[in-house]
């Protein structure tokens, strides 16, 4: 009989040494190759929830892993966005500073106009002064 076969009889001799003992998994006897050893019934079901074991962890592991891709997708995205953000202050910045130039410029070159014009129109006066 193969390991783990319930035996009905204890009287049946077993020539490879196998003994009969009474399994913690099962209510009745059954062939055990070693003391102590549970029959090949309850190993089976022993691999099959350590199996199960095994399977909970790995797909509890790969949801942790998902879920640090995800949150380092999101860290990601956030500093992007932050670039992003940076970015666009500066170049608004830079263009009120130049808009600012822009109008430093005119006033200058307004001035300027006014002052030949001023300086035109009192040339104009001393001349109509001295033709008087």
């Amino acid at each position: 009989l193969p390991p783990g076969a319930i035996m009905d009889s204890l009287r049946q001799p077993f020539s490879s040494g196998a003994i009969i003992q009474a399994c913690l998994g099962h209510k009745s006897t059954v062939l055990l190759e070693r003391p102590a050893w549970p029959c090949l019934c309850c190993s089976m079901q022993q691999e099959e929830e350590e199996l199960e074991v095994e399977v909970e962890e790995e797909v509890e592991e790969e949801e942790e892993r998902e879920e640090e891709r995800e949150e380092e997708r999101e860290e990601e995205e956030e500093e992007e966005r932050e670039e992003e953000e940076e970015e666009e202050r500066e170049e608004e910045e830079e263009e009120e500073r130049e808009e600012e130039r822009e109008e430093e410029r005119e006033e200058e070159e307004e001035e300027e106009r006014e002052e030949e014009e001023e300086e035109e129109r009192e040339e104009e006066r001393e001349e109509e002064e001295e033709e008087e």
